[in-house]
């Protein structure tokens, strides 16, 4: 009877586990590594079930890796070419590995299908497993002072307005800001948060650049409390002409089912190149490659983290307008651009915490958004935003502020 009992309740590794088992990842770290491999080589010491399974993983991998790489014709490679030629051209992520998969000939792929019959019992729970989030994969940082530019989702029509050219970059400066962070949802639902924003000088690469690294804690119950969500977000962009050049970006949790998550960009020309990675509550990991083309009509390209010093870099007017391009994490096709109006409105006096200043107020447009936004005129800083936002990337209605408490 003990026997039977033990029989029904044994814990058998996830299917990923067992992939994991049977085709190591040498860029695994080495003791996670090691400890995987023992957890999994005790249980399949007492499953015949989980031997056959890897053996069969095995055996797959092998015969894949026997086949023939098929070569591309003379007439695709013409094309191609030509396609290049007239501009027309796709962005291939070259700079990272991607997932051990094999192209299989018509042949093999039929003869592999009766072989992959046998994996029918658990293959399809594991890919839904690992993309049941798949459509989540946003940008989902504060988005600086912006703070409604990652929910806006649809790119509008072009607009005609001149580019908000940083033609003053040189007017940034070393400093360290602290923002505090308001969303008060019409539900009656609070969640507060602070950021605190350093830049300083760095060199990418060779090139002179600014740093931007932003901090945000939100805390959703007390805030007085732990923080309940942490997003750390480093950017670097040419000294020069804040032309971006580089994105590191990290989020605790990323949602209720990944704990951990962040993506890595490099703008090189007109691609912007990197990788998401992550972990799910299972200890799964994901990753996704991103390899995008930057249009030429979306210059100038804005990252989140200098949102609040953007404008001082720009000589701002009466009347004044002008357009940028934020960018998202780029997994996604729908989350790369997002196209914002900006325009000079008034002149206003505007006390937050950190002070009294003398402010140009803006309105800035991104997707369906109006954002106030009151821009010191002595140096450019964003000291306060606010958004009332007709609806959420959740689906929340309410209202979002962020003002400047101290420097």
């Amino acid at each position: 009877m003990l026997a039977t009992l033990r029989s029904i309740v044994t814990r058998h590794p996830s299917p990923r586990a067992l992939e994991r088992y049977a085709e190591p990842d040498p860029s695994e770290a080495m003791e996670d590594a090691r400890a995987h491999r023992a957890h999994v080589a005790a249980h399949l010491v007492r499953c015949a079930e989980c031997r056959a399974t890897v053996a069969f993983r095995r055996g797959l991998r092998d015969a894949l890796r026997r086949l023939p790489e098929p070569e591309p014709s003379p007439e695709l490679l013409a094309r191609v070419l030509a396609d290049r030629a007239r501009g027309d051209r796709a962005i291939l992520p070259n700079a990272w590995p991607e997932p051990r998969r094999r192209g299989m000939p018509r042949a093999a792929v039929l003869a592999a299908a009766a072989a992959a019959a046998v994996a029918v019992t658990w293959w399809p729970t594991h890919r839904r497993a690992e993309h049941r989030d798949a459509d989540q994969w946003l940008g989902a940082g504060s988005g600086g002072m912006f703070v409604g530019v990652a929910d806006a989702q649809v790119r509008p029509p072009r607009v005609a307005l001149p580019p908000a050219t940083p033609t003053h970059a040189v007017r940034l400066r070393p400093r360290t800001l602290v923002f505090a962070i308001d969303w008060m949802e019409l539900s009656g639902r609070r969640t507060t948060g602070r950021a605190v924003l350093r830049v300083d000088t760095a060199r990418v690469a060779g090139v002179p650049a600014w740093r931007a690294v932003w901090r945000h804690e939100e805390f959703a119950d007390d805030p007085d409390g732990p923080p309940t969500k942490v997003e750390t977000d480093t950017a670097w962009a040419a000294r020069d002409d804040l032309r971006p050049l580089a994105r590191v970006e990290r989020l605790a949790p990323y949602n209720a089912n990944y704990p951990k998550l962040g993506m890595t960009q490099r703008f090189v020309g007109d691609s912007l190149l990197g990788r998401m990675d992550g972990e799910d509550n299972d200890g799964r990991r994901v990753s996704r490659p991103i390899a995008r083309r930057l249009p030429d009509d979306a210059r100038p390209v804005l990252t989140d983290p200098f949102t609040p010093v953007f404008l001082g870099a720009v000589e701002l007017s009466r009347g004044w307008t002008g357009r940028v391009t934020s960018t998202g994490w780029a997994v996604r096709a729908d989350d790369v651009l997002y196209p914002i109006e900006l325009r000079v409105v008034a002149e206003e006096r505007v006390t937050v915490p950190a002070g009294t200043f003398d402010c140009w107020r803006l309105v800035v447009t991104t997707g369906n958004r109006l954002i106030d936004y009151w821009v010191r005129k002595r140096d450019g800083v964003g000291v306060r935003s606010r958004d009332v936002t007709p609806r959420s990337q959740r689906g929340v209605r309410g209202v979002r502020e962020m003002v400047l408490v101290r420097e």
